[in-house]
């Protein structure tokens, strides 16, 4: 046991000014034929290390069964007379181990003396190590609270009820050679951390700080005697020091309640006809009986007070008109409404109980109309619709640029933006409508000549349109492929020359590229004849 005994001497873990206030001073136990003889060496707490017989191991000891009664006996005087011990040792208190643990061991929920939450940290859970791996197969007659268990919840780490000692199942939970506590002062792993909580546990039961709490209730008007033997009737935590035949301090923290008449209300909301019922005292309370009160006693034989109020809702009815578009088909209580008919369900209302709906549902028929869905108009010339709306329909075009109105069945299109879609909504006052998709399709009409004059120095060739034509591009090439002339400006006109001087009379070929405005790309070729 180096590891953890260099640990327990390390005075920044265990000392005065160290992480436990516990300043550790080991002597070795000699002689020992009596209590009194552990008396006069003014220890603590005994350590037993495991001291285990010949092929047995955990099973058996070679330590005398009257020097360990004799040890148990000393336990038994204090409270604060604290043993820790291993395996076979622990047959004296009651305990049997079996070599059988199945790792990690595990903590048993225990808050007040959680090892595995203590002042040198915290862990999940730990191993043990060694060939040797154990748990109690049995556990004292007496009792014992459970700190930490194997991976089958079985106990590994048990504080004794009886001797208020701390047991384990297996030596190597704090050794370093069989076990994996690290052979050094300093605190490196799980199993570090585990063995000094568990001797900071250690210190605080023989410091005496593992005090009795006890928490007692008392109804107003009445007194308690404290186990010092005072009287008190106020609610409050109340200390007594003892002393008992042995000379062992006993602190005994007593938490007292006052309990005054407690009120209590019982409220029901249900509906009619749900049949629930509640016994209260002696009196059944239901629809027909629904509110009242009880004088009932507590737990603590306190005067009790619990008023009854129940409310039983009735059902509820509703029945409305309702009328949809044709194209508008839905789904009401799960039936789907295409035409007209009436439907009816239970649902839950507001209070939780049945509401009968009735609707009664009328399809609304939209008039047939006659709509100009697809438009082809030459570009920058004015184009009136042609659709045959009643005048009683509403109307609405999206978006409104381009058109003479928004609100008219045949408004006047006047090319802006070259928008090639537009949106009708056609409604009636009734909320009903339909849309209609308006494709435009818009063209433009280029003319350019086919033979130019080297002798009309004003007019040549030029592509010439109604529209503007995006991404331009005019390119012109003699008979042999080499360019003669490239454009990228609609309004840039070509005499006939190349580099400054008259080309020679002839055909040359054109290719014209553009994007028109029903933003296609288009290439278009030809010849050009030039004559003198």
């Amino acid at each position: 046991m180096r590891g953890i005994r260099q640990k327990l001497y390390n005075s920044q873990l265990f000392g005065d000014s160290g992480v436990v206030p516990c300043a550790v001073t080991p002597l070795p136990l000699r002689n020992i034929n009596s209590v009194k003889d552990i008396e006069d060496q003014k220890c603590d707490i005994i350590l037993i290390g495991n001291f285990a017989a010949d092929n047995n191991a955990g099973f058996g000891t070679t330590l005398s069964t009257s020097l360990l009664l004799t040890i148990r006996e000393w336990s038994l005087e204090c409270k604060e007379n604290l043993v820790i011990l291993f395996q076979g040792e622990s047959k004296i208190w009651g305990y049997e181990v079996e070599n059988d643990n199945a790792n990690p061991n595990l903590p048993n929920g225990n808050d007040t003396l959680n090892i595995f939450d203590g002042p040198f940290g915290q862990l999940t859970e730990f191993d043990q190590g060694g060939s040797f791996q154990a748990n109690f197969s049995q556990l004292a007659s007496t009792g014992a609270e459970v700190l930490s268990v194997d991976n089958f919840g079985r106990p590994t780490i048990v504080l004794d009820n009886e001797t208020n000692d701390i047991i384990m199942s297996d030596v190597g939970i704090i050794c370093n050679t069989a076990g994996l506590v690290t052979n050094s002062p300093n605190i490196s792993n799980s199993n570090d951390i585990l063995a000094c909580n568990i001797f900071a546990l250690g210190c605080q039961i023989a410091d005496n700080s593992f005090i009795k709490d006890e928490k007692i209730t008392i109804c107003q008007g009445q007194s308690y005697q404290l186990p010092d033997g005072r009287n008190v009737m106020t609610t409050g935590l109340y200390t007594s020091d003892l002393l008992t035949i042995n000379g062992c301090d006993s602190i005994i923290n007593t938490t007292l309640e006052v309990e005054g008449q407690i009120n209590e209300y019982r409220n029901y909301q249900g509906c009619q006809n749900d049949g629930y019922t509640e016994t209260i005292g002696t009196t059944e309370y239901n629809e027909t009986n629904t509110s009242g009160e009880e004088r009932l006693l507590t737990t603590a034989g306190c005067d009790s007070v619990v008023v009854v109020d129940f409310v039983y809702e009735s059902p509820s009815y509703y029945e409305t008109d309702t009328s949809f578009c044709s194209e508008d088909e839905f789904y009401l209580f799960g039936k789907l409404v295409s035409g007209d008919t009436t439907i009816s369900d239970v649902v839950v209302n507001a209070k939780g109980c049945d509401s009968t709906i009735t609707y009664y549902v009328e399809r609304i028929d939209f008039p047939d109309l006659e709509v100009e869905t697809t438009v082809e108009i030459i570009n920058n010339e004015t184009y009136t619709f042609r659709n045959n709306i009643p005048s009683d329909l509403n109307v609405e075009w999206y978006p409104i640029s381009g058109l003479s109105c928004a609100d008219c069945p045949n408004p006047a299109l006047t090319n802006i933006e070259n928008i090639s879609e537009y949106t009708l909504t056609v409604s009636d006052d009734g909320g009903c409508q339909i849309q209609y998709l308006i494709n435009i399709e818009y063209t433009c009409d280029i003319y350019y000549p086919n033979i130019i004059s080297l002798q009309d120095k004003d007019r040549g060739f030029q592509v010439l349109s109604s529209c503007r034509l995006n991404n331009f591009e005019l390119s012109i090439y003699d008979r042999w492929g080499a360019p003669v002339f490239r454009s990228i400006n609609q309004d840039e006109i070509w005499f006939g020359n190349r580099k400054n001087k008259a080309v020679e009379q002839g055909v040359y070929l054109y290719i014209l590229k553009y994007i028109d405005p029903s933003n296609q790309t288009i290439v278009e070729t030809g010849d050009i004849t030039v004559v003198r």
